[in-house]
């Protein structure tokens, strides 16, 4: 994890009055007050003044390179999904080392989508048992990221787990993405490639399932589902016996993901929390702690329904 706010007795007092306040982003790192300054090397977190710059330079210098390197944006655009052009239906040779040398870009982090889920399945490899009856994987709350991933890419990454011996080779997949944020361009029409279909459907899950069935395997890429404003309720759609890989930008989420997945849903999570090799290769600021950054879908849990 890139994480490295500190919780500071100040910050927590204004956060209790205002829970609105972004830590060191619209307020100081420090005591949540007026943000008169911002550190001079990377410009993206305040401080009220230099006392509490001061104070916060453990915190902060293990990030500020990171920092400095990233793209200007506005404060409001860091909590928003950002638009990825799709990618190039032709990959590199050997797809992991193309994702791992950091090819520029949305065609890196779109890359990174279908090797995490073959990766997801040789960690989990009872979930790929589970894949291997049906060949229907869906992907929960898909938006432009998942979308702007080309059916070759998704189709490597399964011929992938045909010569590991975890898929039949003659197993036939279909990707379904569902999620409110799935781009018309994906939802336009079925895309094949290798023996992998990948279709597209902007709606919510339960409404997918309804109207197609359900998966044998699910993959959810931040899904949120500690968050009780995102409203999931998995227990009652998923079949018994379909995993979720449920995929964080960093462990403390991750942990969070599974006590939500055993105690609001009624699910078994199989072991610990896992580290993805093939997480997106950019880092990304955090639109709620300043010093938090974190690099999409690093960590990893499996929950059985």
């Amino acid at each position: 994890d890139g994480f490295r706010g500190y919780e500071y007795k100040q910050a927590r007092a204004a956060l209790r009055r205002d829970p609105s306040l972004r830590q060191g982003l619209d307020c100081c790192a420090v005591c949540c007050g007026p943000p008169l300054l911002s550190c001079p090397d990377c410009g993206r977190v305040a401080y009220c003044g230099l006392a509490h710059a001061k104070r916060d330079d453990a915190a902060h210098r293990t990030v500020c390179r990171v920092l400095s390197q990233m793209k200007p944006t506005t404060l409001d655009a860091l909590a928003v999904e950002e638009d990825v052009a799709p990618a190039p239906a032709v990959a590199a040779k050997d797809a992991a080392d193309a994702l791992l040398a950091g090819v520029a870009g949305g065609p890196s982090k779109a890359l990174s989508i279908s090797l995490t889920a073959s990766w997801a399945l040789r960690e989990f490899p009872d979930a790929a048992e589970a894949l291997s009856r049906n060949g229907q994987l869906h992907v929960l709350g898909a938006g432009p990221l998942e979308c702007a991933t080309p059916a070759e890419w998704w189709a490597a990454s399964v011929d992938d787990l045909r010569k590991a011996g975890l898929l039949p080779a003659d197993l036939r997949v279909v990707v379904t993405l569902v999620g409110p944020q799935a781009t018309a361009a994906a939802c336009s029409a079925p895309r094949k490639a290798g023996g992998v279909v990948v279709v597209a459907a902007r709606t919510t899950y339960e409404a997918r399932v309804a109207a197609a069935g359900p998966a044998d395997v699910c993959l959810g890429f931040n899904m949120g589902l500690s968050d009780g404003a995102y409203e999931w309720r998995l227990g009652g759609v998923l079949p018994e016996g379909c995993p979720l890989v449920a995929l964080s930008s960093t462990r403390v989420e991750a942990r969070r993901e599974r006590q939500a997945l055993e105690a609001d849903h009624g699910a078994f999570v199989d072991g610990t929390e896992r580290r993805n090799a093939f997480h997106s290769p950019e880092w990304c600021q955090s639109g709620v702690v300043a010093n938090d950054i974190y690099r999409k879908h690093s960590w990893a849990v499996c929950a059985w329904f």
